[in-house]
Formats: C-alpha cells, sequence, structure tokens
C-alpha cells in the first residue's frame, strides 16, 4: 500500500512538473514576442520623431515634402508639348491616419486615341519635372484611334494645418 501511495505521489508530482515547464516555455514566448513588439514599436516612434523633425537629412518635413498645387497644371502642359490632347485629370488624396503628418496624393490622369510614344515620354517627363512624383499604375486598352492610357501617380506632401 505505501509502495503504491509513493508510486501515485511520484505520478503526481511527474505531472505537475511537466505542467510547470509546459507554463514557463509558454511565458518565456510569450514574453520573447512582446519585446519583438516593444522594439517594433520603438522602432515606428523613432522613424516618426525623426519624419517630424526634419532627421539628419535638415530640414523639417515642409522642405522635404513640400505641398505642390501645381501638379495639374504641370501635367497639361506637358501633354501639349508632345502633342497630346489634354488629358483628363483628377486629383485625391489619402491619409495614413489622424497623427501621421504626411499625406498622399493620388493623380489618375486619362488620355484617349494618343499614340504609345508621346504618351510615354510625357509619363517620363512628369516624373522628372515634378518633384517627388511616382507612377503607381498605366493600363492600356486599344481604341480604333490609338490607345486608352489611365496613368495612376502618386506623391507625398506634408498635411496642411
Amino acid at each position: 500500500m505505501l509502495t503504491m501511495l509513493g508510486v501515485l505521489l511520484i505520478l503526481i508530482a511527474g505531472f505537475f512538473a511537466f505542467s510547470s515547464f509546459g507554463a514557463s516555455t509558454d511565458a518565456r514566448k510569450k514574453a520573447q514576442r512582446r519585446s519583438a513588439s516593444a522594439i517594433e514599436i520603438e522602432s515606428l516612434i523613432d522613424r516618426y520623431n525623426t519624419l517630424t523633425q526634419g532627421g539628419s537629412e535638415g530640414g523639417g518635413l515642409g522642405t522635404r515634402f513640400p505641398v505642390n498645387t501645381r501638379i495639374r497644371s504641370t501635367l497639361e502642359a506637358s501633354a501639349d508639348n508632345y502633342g497630346l490632347d489634354r488629358p483628363t485629370i483628377s486629383q485625391r488624396t489619402e491619409r495614413a491616419g489622424l497623427d501621421y503628418p504626411l499625406q498622399r496624393q493620388i493623380v489618375t490622369t486619362q488620355i484617349s486615341d494618343a499614340e504609345l510614344k508621346p504618351v510615354l515620354e510625357w509619363i517620363n517627363s512628369a516624373t522628372k519635372n515634378i518633384d517627388g512624383l511616382f507612377v503607381t499604375g498605366v493600363e492600356f486598352s486599344p481604341t480604333p484611334g490609338g490607345w486608352q492610357i489611365e496613368v495612376r501617380y502618386a506623391r507625398w506632401e506634408v498635411v496642411q494645418p
């Protein structure tokens, strides 16, 4: 009887030892995940502070990401220079969050019945002539008179107060 009681106590002790080992392993993994999250959050805070204070490149956000109110007119004038019809242009703003100091200007242009070469030259000149403008997408569709082309541009700008 004493032997059975001893074996039972050893089994119970083994069960508790095994479950405490599993709990300590789970706690260690949870602590590692929280540590990784804290490091990522600190990195994002440092990035935000660098952006708002101008960072190592000098100047604040206003000098690095200035607002450009002439995007539409520059694109239209550039299209005229390449012999293209005036493009249809729509513009909208996207914000990453209310506290984020930058917004993205998204400009969508459409040109109908155009030849490819002048349109490609126009796209190239737009990204060179408008500071910070980059192409996010281009769609080509054939038409009887040439090509229907939609170009999506984007540009980061500081949020106006």
